[in-house]
């Protein structure tokens, strides 16, 4: 590896680029009004908005135990930080990027919460920013840094799902 690259970053891009999704769909929500396909009635709609908190929750509950998984192999979860570990057990084991997946579940859920297509449409804008701005370079830095390991690991677990 490169005397110089010492972290996969030099920007914390993930959590910005998916705060910037959450706000623009409720902005979109507000000014421009995109109904969620479902909605019927009342009772549905409130019934679709409790699901979404706990969509939101359960994606908020993915990035928690994706960080201890860092915290316990002893590595920053900032990409702005140098890697000391190879974190391939927990949550790991099934998804690549499961804090990045988190945020495209919370705006999912967020979608559901307000009734609203554009946070469904705006995860995959996200999504699409995330895999461009962090994970293509994450993943050249892993490879530098872990060579056969971390390209081991990637023929054994998907990147999303």
């Amino acid at each position: 590896m490169s005397e110089g690259r010492q972290a996969s970053s030099n920007f914390v891009w993930p959590p910005l680029i998916y705060a910037l999704a959450a706000v623009a769909g409720l902005a979109l929500t507000w000014i421009w009004p995109l109904p969620f396909p479902a909605s019927m009635s009342p009772a549905i709609d409130w019934a679709i908005r409790i699901v979404g908190g706990v969509i939101f929750v359960g994606g908020a509950w993915l990035v928690t135990m994706a960080k201890r998984g860092f915290a316990e192999a002893g590595t920053p979860v900032r990409p702005t930080q140098p890697t000391a570990a190879l974190v391939t057990d927990g949550l790991y084991r099934f998804t690549r990027n499961p804090m990045y997946l988190a945020g495209a579940i919370m705006m999912a859920g967020l979608g559901c919460a307000f009734l609203s297509g554009w946070f469904f449409l705006l995860a995959i804008v996200a999504m699409i920013a995330v895999y461009k701005l962090a994970i293509e370079r994450e993943e050249r830095y892993l490879t530098e840094k872990f060579g056969y390991a971390y390209t081991a690991y990637c023929s054994r677990v998907r990147r999303w799902l």
